[in-house]
């Protein structure tokens, strides 16, 4: 009969603890407008011995406003992920200046990201297909995403 008990009181509450491990809805990132960006940095995750330079940097205005606008068209579906972000592929950060304006986490399949003044606790993610995915890669130059 004790275990009974038991089971009535600890039952609901791990269920209603494993409702909390689910992903909740975010706000869109703050992206800077396209001529507001300096440089975007990527970098390649040690996680990925490949062929293609470990980091880059876009300077040219035409592709950064370019990279910049197609990630405008798509701040949205955002969520809050209930623990960390798998590995990624690539981090990408968006300065102007010296400042860190948004900081990208990118892999086939997702994209993460935050603003650049925000903590691990603002983190975002979000889906993405093999098409958004290809775009993206081209956008900043990769060859071989």
């Amino acid at each position: 009969m004790h275990w009974l008990l038991s089971a009535s009181v600890v039952l609901p509450i791990s269920l209603a603890g494993c409702a909390s491990l689910r992903d909740a809805p975010a706000q869109p990132i703050a992206m800077p407008r396209a001529g507001t960006v300096d440089r975007i940095k990527v970098e390649l995750s040690n996680e990925f011995d490949e062929k293609w330079p470990r980091n880059i940097e876009v300077t040219e205005r035409d592709k950064i406003d370019r990279f910049i606008e197609y990630l405008r068209a798509r701040n949205d579906n955002w969520r809050k992920p209930w623990d960390t972000f798998p590995v990624s592929r690539y981090t990408i950060v968006l300065q102007r200046g010296k400042e860190t304006v948004v900081v990208l986490w990118v892999s086939p399949g997702w994209i993460g990201g935050r603003e650049g003044n925000q903590g691990a606790s603002d983190n975002r993610l979000k889906s993405i297909s093999p098409e958004e995915w290809t775009s993206l890669m081209k956008l900043l130059g990769v060859s071989n995403p």
